[in-house]
């Protein structure tokens, strides 16, 4: 097995953190009762966050891990193809239109627009490496 980066390891606990921090940030606005624009902005963020990182771990697996391994990040994102690549386009076209503020609608709104044009994005990005990476695969265990 191949040791693991020491600068990968420190941008996960970087976006582990993060994702900590904004978290603490959201529990201290809601108990200390900021505005509410603050407050959902803040959760829509943490839970946002969580959509869009298992997407970069899937595209990490497939980028990072040698062959398609059972029980891997890879292997999940080969078997979710399909609806990765209905989903990512339809969810990128919808948040994009969401987040271009076009009328006047609330911050929260736009937040979870542009999530979810990232999600869609990462979606599509990551069905189209999965894709080929089964397809090299495949290609190389027959010769």
């Amino acid at each position: 097995m191949r040791a693991v980066d020491p600068r990968f390891r420190f941008v996960a606990r970087a976006i582990i953190g993060l994702w900590l921090a904004s978290l603490g940030v959201a529990l201290l606005a809601s108990v200390f009762r900021a505005p509410t624009i603050v407050v959902e902005a803040s959760w829509l963020m943490v839970i946002g966050f969580w959509f869009v990182l298992f997407q970069a771990y899937l595209l990490a697996g497939l980028l990072l891990e040698q062959g398609i391994a059972p029980n891997s990040a890879s292997s999940l994102a080969v078997h979710w193809v399909p609806w990765m690549l209905v989903s990512g386009p339809l969810v990128l076209v919808a948040g994009g239109l969401i987040a271009v503020p076009a009328s006047p609608s609330p911050a929260g709104i736009r937040i979870a627009g542009a999530f979810a044009a990232v999600w869609g994005a990462l979606a599509l990005w990551t069905s189209v490496v999965a894709l080929r990476k089964k397809r090299r695969n495949r290609v190389g265990t027959r010769a």
